[in-house]
């Protein structure tokens, strides 16, 4: 078959493709985090509700005398103890369950990005399909019916090629097309492979390491000390799950940037953008470690790697309070000391003054970008950053002056409105009636 053409420069699009698999990446680990602690507890509190009427059945009906056989006792309630028996049971399983079928969930979103950023990297790239070993019969080809078509067709075949292949495999693949090291200084990269690890186990062998889990870990992390021997159950909870979910979610999007970069230098705007985005999401969740590893790679590890001088002072600011919200209070002034107010606007500036805790600086400059029209009355209940400052009496003296309003009643109107929400949203659907039944 004849080799396929590099492609000539792509357009800028209007939304970058790999900023939409970023983008769905991370919102589907966030979902994925969120729902599954609130799912157990939904859980939970059956669990209490069950064992709760189980008590009542037993103290109700079986007489406090000694007698052993409760079941006897209970006689035409037995049945009414087995069924909440097997709901206990039911609900049991549920909460062991959700943890493990949430971490499956999570390395399918994982194959899904990097599925994603291969088939960007082929349409961007067809050159990259030359060294393929597929091949078309004529009928094929005929069916195919022309040459967009194959080569769609051979990025489709190479990408379930690719994900067929281990996590450490991918991994090589995508290094020999890209032509750079993705695992150099990678600290979380053998964890990322147990994980990865684990989640074949589950799916495979109800959780039981097996010889090739312990020899892969034992490859590529710090493996050697564990005591975990081949037969035995490995232990998935909700703790390690939201481990798993950091772990995924930081190699995930410096592995996109990364390619992002590489593949298409001119998206300069959009790809830091999409950086800013991702890490002030985590931080908004309070998720600051996993926030704090994606920016040191690309704050301190490439600080090179800018095109916009703000993208980067913004993300030196997240990197800042990250440091700040975890109490590393000397690296929280260390990242920004070369930062002066005057390079930033006006915004950027109170953030600065903030972060610095020179609360008194910070108010006065408030009636600044107010004027300026740069900061949302809202933005001062929502922004992490400020969310040390606004308890301060030089915030809320400010705050009033500015906007006629003391903000602790602008937080309770807030508040009521979203009380009102959730009474709304709670209420519970109507159900159909019959016409003839319905009141008049």
């Amino acid at each position: 078959m004849a080799e396929i053409s590099e492609a000539e420069t792509p357009g800028e699009p209007e939304i970058s493709s790999y900023a939409i698999s970023i983008e769905r990446f991370n919102t589907r680990l966030r979902v994925l985090r969120t729902s599954t602690p609130r799912m157990m507890g939904v859980v939970l509190n059956a669990m209490k509700a069950q064992l709760a009427r189980m008590n009542h059945l037993i103290t109700t009906y079986v007489p406090d005398n000694g007698e052993q056989d409760s079941l006897r006792v209970l006689g035409d309630k037995a049945s009414v103890y087995f069924e909440l028996d097997r709901e206990l049971e039911d609900s049991k399983i549920t909460i062991e369950q959700l943890p493990l079928s949430a971490l499956v969930s999570l390395v399918s979103e994982f194959d899904f990005l990097v599925g994603a950023l291969i088939t960007a990297m082929l349409r961007d790239k067809p050159a990259m399909l030359n060294s393929s070993e597929k091949r078309f019969t004529l009928a094929e080809l005929v069916n195919l019916g022309n040459l967009e078509s194959a080569r769609n067709f051979m990025i489709e075949k190479e990408v379930e090629s690719v994900l067929r292949t281990s996590h450490v495999d991918q991994f090589a693949w995508l290094e020999a097309k890209l032509g750079i090291s993705l695992r150099t200084n990678l600290l979380l990269y053998g964890k990322f492979v147990e994980i990865t690890e684990r989640r074949n186990l589950l799916v495979h062998t109800n959780s039981i390491a097996s010889t090739q889990y312990i020899a892969n870990c034992k490859k590529h992390s710090d493996f050697e000390d564990s005591k975990v021997k081949p037969g035995d159950k490995l232990e998935t909870n909700i703790s390690y799950f939201r481990s798993a979910c950091d772990v995924l979610q930081e190699i995930g999007n410096k592995l996109a940037q990364v390619i992002w970069r590489k593949m298409r230098p001119h998206e300069t705007d959009q790809y830091e953008e999409a950086l800013v985005g991702v890490t002030f999401n985590l931080i908004v969740q309070k998720r600051y470690r996993c926030a704090q590893s994606i920016l040191e790679f690309f704050v301190i590890d490439r600080k090179n790697d800018w095109a916009d001088e703000e993208h980067k002072m913004l993300c030196k600011i997240n990197l800042s309070q990250c440091y700040k919200w975890q109490n590393e209070s000397d690296k929280c002034r260390q990242i920004i000391a070369d930062i002066a107010p005057s390079m930033l606007a006006s915004r950027w500036q109170l953030a600065l003054y903030v972060l610095k805790d020179d609360f008194e600086a910070a108010s006065r400059h408030m009636a600044a970008v107010n004027s300026a029209n740069e900061i949302r009355k809202a933005d001062y209940r929502e922004w992490p950053i400020f969310q040390e400052f606004r308890r301060s009496d030089a915030f809320k003296k400010t705050f009033h002056t500015i906007y006629g309003q003391a903000f602790d009643d602008y937080v309770a109107e807030h508040t009521a409105v979203q009380d009102a929400l959730r009474t709304v949203t709670a209420r519970p659907a109507i159900e159909d009636k019959d016409p003839k039944q319905a009141p008049t």
